[in-house]
């Protein structure tokens, strides 16, 4: 999904970034991602290395001197005897002696100080700094936050550095957020509980809120709500640490969801009785159930919860079976959703 944000720059979600991102780093073209904070930007650069099989630094420009990048001042042995140099440590030594594809992360590049920014314009372009060639393993990637965002990235980047970069402009997608969240981790997603990917369906303009503000508190933010599906994951269903991850009035609304969720029919019982348990009527609970549904389907009752699922509305039908093979993509091959599908021709099955 593309979005304008202006004449000079275009938005897409987090998907289409690391699809981008890995085309750079295979070029080894030094590559900038901007956005809001809490998006999913550095998240984008480690599932994007984790892909690519390649090894990632992160570094943290705030933390560096510019003299960091020339090296330590030693006396070495020359060529007639003794004399001045400038070691290499840290993370330039990391990159001059990579010997397999590395990836230099440089986070929040926009905090940090301009004669820094100035060193790793060097690196960006010339591949080397202070007459020292880094490997040729290494390719670059940087995030930054937004000028404005109250996030220390006001000053914004010198112009060389970011001529000497692709940037991507990223937005929060909720539909992405939530095939991340369903998809359990060891295959690479957030595992995240069902019942909060529910209400992400059912409130999706609770997403992502941010909003740059001086009081104290978090707005709705695709970190925030993967911090709650943390606290729910672990039982700790408490709704002051929900309003700690995402704010009072988004947690609120979650902690609804969450008491209706709580009221459904049990599974067992639809499994048991597909055509006689009750359908809801209320939409929070269509929401509710149709997630739960998919939550709970596998190949030994997936024919009981379809027979349950079509006595839904078409698009919660949808949502249903979306959201069951983004959890288990096994689910495809059985008859009960072959036949779905085939009776189904006429929906679309996008996001």
């Amino acid at each position: 999904m593309e979005k304008s944000i202006n004449d000079s720059t275009m938005a897409i979600g987090i998907e289409a970034l690391k699809s981008e991102i890995k085309d750079c780093i295979t070029m080894r073209e030094p590559v900038g991602i901007v956005g809001p904070p809490a998006c999913g930007k550095s998240d984008a650069v480690l599932q994007a290395s984790e892909e690519l099989e390649y090894d990632l630094l992160v570094t943290h420009p705030v933390c560096d001197e510019s003299i960091d990048y020339k090296g330590m001042p030693a006396i070495v042995e020359g060529k007639d005897g003794k004399e001045g140099s400038f070691l290499p440590f840290g993370h330039l030594k990391k990159m001059i002696d990579a010997v397999r594809p590395l990836i230099v992360f440089v986070d929040d590049i926009g905090q940090s100080q301009r004669m820094v920014q100035a060193a790793l314009m060097q690196l960006f372009l010339n591949r080397a700094i202070n007459g020292r060639a880094i490997s040729e393993h290494v390719s670059f990637a940087w995030a930054s936050n937004r000028v404005g965002d109250r996030a220390g990235a006001d000053a914004g980047l010198l112009e060389p550095l970011k001529s000497r970069s692709v940037i991507y402009h990223v937005e929060p997608d909720v539909h992405e957020w939530i095939k991340w969240g369903l998809t359990p981790v060891e295959n690479g997603g957030g595992g995240q509980p069902p019942v909060l990917c529910a209400f992400m369906r059912f409130q999706p303009q609770l997403f992502y809120n941010f909003e740059a503000t001086k009081d104290m508190v978090n707005t709705p933010s695709a970190r925030g709500w993967a911090r709650v599906g943390r606290f729910v994951n672990n039982g700790m269903k408490q709704l002051v640490k929900y309003a700690g991850c995402v704010g009072t009035g988004a947690a609120a609304q979650f902690a609804g969801f969450e008491r209706t969720w709580g009221k459904l029919p049990k599974m067992e019982t639809i499994v048991m009785n597909p055509e006689g348990a009750k359908v809801p009527e209320e939409l929070d609970v269509k929401y509710a159930v149709s997630g739960a549904v998919a939550a709970y389907a596998n190949k030994q009752n997936i024919d009981q919860l379809f027979k349950y699922a079509n006595r839904l509305p078409k698009e919660f039908q949808v949502t249903l079976v979306k959201d069951m093979i983004i959890r288990d993509e096994s689910l495809q091959e059985t008859n009960a959703f072959e036949t779905w599908i085939c009776e189904n021709t006429d929906v679309s099955f996008g996001t």
